[in-house]
């Protein structure tokens, strides 16, 4: 037998791997020391939590830096998982190492979530779960990986057969009694044990309870909820490399049926424990619930699996930049009544003859972009994270979490090129206001200057390994600001790179800062729930807002006006400061997580766009309020979004993997239209 120990790449062949990453933290109760207020676990683990070591060798997780000498614990063995205490939210970083050298690792970001945002209070009984469905893309693997990856594959059917399930589970339950590790405890409270939706209650149930089991246990097991275990032996029906997508469509509308039911006995079960608390079981119910999002979960690997079997186009998209400002141009010449001024035609034929949006005066729905254009997934298979648009609108570039900056070339947006500049995470980009430097700063500390074709020019550590966070220009473009996770904001001078002024006031880590857009004025916003606006000269604190109970995410100075501050924090809301009166001008509650971005479009005065943790994008006007929500724009966080120069186009990152495209909608289009696997 042939020996496989080549490290031949395969041409033209992708493989992909479905992962869950997640946390679950339980309330230690009032009782607890004030740093010690939750018990957290954060995992990687298998869509059916089966063993993933025999293609992952190591898992590195990088915790906040109050964690000192247990910021970075690797572990090598499964399950990949780390226990901790504490009382704080933060983003943990994830690097995933394979058992084949040739493959770079993979960088993930997850949110540690400890309270509820859904307005429940906190329990010692109900804990919170937050997890997210990802998939490892391979590209090209070496040909002893790629038998390495279908070898664990091709196990996964035969260890999931019907009879063989109810033995494995038992083993399963007393594994977890045999466990005294506090992540195996966590988890057996939180009721992640395998249970079918429609299993039975535990002992000392009443009869008449045992009556209706007895009578669910009789349905036909074609109408039965699916639990983990049989949904992936149903999925495994139906191979990818079939490409039937008339099964998987039925497999997909099947899978849809199942959520919705599991829903329904959720809600039925509700009305249960309302009518009679005494006799309902709290924890039943979070079984029930634990169950409801695993379902979910392996409805969109399902989607993903669709998606990627339907028929690509036979020509690319092409975004034709031209066609509206030559449209103009050739009118203008005959617009000698202010009546004619151009508008958006009420017919979809009027299309050819839609002007830029820069023209257009009406309202400003007609500058906002709910309906999606096109997307591209990262090659490198890891987040992407800032962006901005370069010069002309042709082209974006995006930061990685492996210190590259992308290049995407827009009219066909399609993949360019990927420039090394940093070591690690590209946390913030700025260009300079003559467009012919951008200054990056990176997750240990350093800045980098390049010029406008991303040749390197300069490096210099800014910050002690710590996490730059932000980057603004002034005016003149000779100086800039920057902030970090070491509670500090600094200015430093363009030619020289020396820093010049250090503002120290915030309780801790700086998230955004911002230089106004035409005053000698810089805002910087902390964890500590402050706003403070610095005198760049003196670096004198100007005046410090307290406007939000938990985490400035980002601010920015309104572009045209100068007069309005604009945060986005933690707590769910937006808020809009008059710095005139050093009053809230007005407040934005529709976001049902976290905002994590916001940005004014580039010449509506009113118009501003904000996306939130949960992949959700919101258009908003500063007076009169909410325009438009896009509920699922992405998968996961939003880590940047960026406006076209002509403001007719939103490009966006997150932590799926993806840039995503959203423009205008046509004349008399009333529906926008979505992602295929969002819609």
């Amino acid at each position: 037998m042939a020996s496989r120990s080549s490290n031949r790449r395969l041409k033209n062949v992708t493989k992909y791997v479905p992962i869950v990453v997640g946390s679950i933290a339980l309330f230690q109760g009032k009782k607890a020391l004030e740093t010690q207020t939750h018990k957290w676990s954060c995992y990687v683990r298998g869509l059916n939590e089966e063993d993933l070591s025999y293609f992952i060798k190591k898992v590195q997780f990088q915790l906040h830096p109050s964690f000192k000498e247990e910021q970075y614990k690797t572990i090598e063995k499964f399950p990949f998982e780390i226990c901790q205490t504490g009382w704080g939210e933060f983003d943990i970083g994830i690097k995933i190492f394979f058992v084949d050298p040739a493959e770079k690792p993979v960088e993930l970001v997850h949110f540690l979530k400890l309270q509820p945002y859904d307005g429940q209070q906190q329990s010692t009984k109900k804990p919170v779960i937050s997890e997210k469905y990802d998939e490892i893309v391979f590209f090209e693997p070496t040909e002893n990986f790629a038998y390495i990856l279908d070898k664990g594959h091709n196990r996964m059917p035969q260890a999931l057969q019907s009879e063989a399930r109810g033995i494995e589970d038992v083993d399963m339950t007393e594994n977890r009694q045999n466990q005294n590790d506090e992540s195996s405890l966590m988890k057996d409270v939180a009721g992640e044990k395998p249970l079918a939706i429609g299993t039975a209650a535990p002992a000392g149930e009443t009869e008449e309870s045992k009556n209706a089991t007895a009578m669910k246990e009789k349905q036909d097991e074609k109408n039965k909820p699916l639990d983990r275990r049989q949904f992936l032996q149903y999925q495994q029906q139906f191979p990818a490399d079939e490409r039937d997508l008339e099964t998987l469509q039925e497999a997909l509308d099947f899978i849809k049926t199942m959520v919705s039911q599991a829903r329904e006995e959720l809600i039925d079960y509700e009305k249960t424990v309302y009518k009679n608390r005494q006799q309902a079981k709290e924890m039943d119910f979070e079984s029930y619930q634990q169950i409801d999002i695993k379902v979910q979960i392996y409805l969109q690997a399902m989607l993903n699996q669709l998606n990627r079997l339907q028929p690509q186009a036979a020509s690319n998209a092409s975004f034709d930049f031209m066609a509206t400002d030559t449209n103009y141009q050739q009118f203008s010449e005959y617009d000698f009544d202010p009546a004619d001024r151009p508008a958006i035609y009420p017919h979809p034929s009027y299309g050819k003859y839609t002007f830029p949006a820069q023209e257009i005066y009406q309202k400003d729905w007609e500058y906002a972009c709910p309906k999606f254009l096109a997307e591209q997934q990262n090659r490198q298979g890891n987040p992407l994270f800032a962006i901005k648009w370069m010069q002309g609108g042709k082209r974006i570039l995006t930061g990685t979490s492996k210190g590259d900056i992308i290049t995407w070339y827009v009219p066909n947006f399609e993949y360019e090129k990927a420039t090394s500049v940093h070591k690690d995470r590209v946390q913030c980009m700025c260009w300079s206001n003559n467009e012919r430097f951008l200054i990056s700063g990176d997750k240990i500390g350093n800045i980098v200057y390049c010029d406008s074709i991303l040749n390197q020019r300069n490096m210099f550590s800014a910050y002690n390994q710590a996490c730059v966070r932000d980057i603004s220009f002034s005016v003149s473009s000779m100086k800039f600001l920057s902030c970090s996770d070491d509670r500090t904001a600094r200015l430093f001078d363009f030619v020289t790179s020396q820093e010049e002024i250090c503002f120290e006031g915030h309780g801790s880590d700086v998230k955004t800062c911002d230089w106004h857009p035409f005053q000698s004025l810089v805002v910087t916003g902390s964890k500590d729930n402050y706003v403070k606006i610095w005198d760049p000269k003196s670096g004198k604190e100007v005046q410090s807002l307290q406007c939000h109970n938990n985490t400035i995410n980002q601010v920015r100075w309104n572009p045209i006006n100068g007069n309005w501050l604009l945060t986005g924090s933690r707590d769910l809301s937006l808020k809009v400061y008059d710095i005139r009166t050093m009053k809230e001008f007005n407040v934005f509650q529709r976001h049902s997580d976290q905002v994590t971005v916001i940005a004014w479009h580039p010449f509506k005065e009113e118009l501003f766009a904000s996306a939130s943790h949960n992949g959700e994008i919101i258009y908003w006007q500063a007076n009169s309020g909410h325009l438009h929500t896009i509920s699922k724009a992405h998968t996961a966080m939003v880590w940047g979004m960026a406006w076209h120069p002509q403001g007719h186009m939103l490009a966006s990152t997150s932590n799926d993997h993806k840039i995503r495209l959203w423009g205008r909608n046509k004349p008399n289009e009333d529906i926008p239209k979505m992602p295929p696997n969002i819609s």
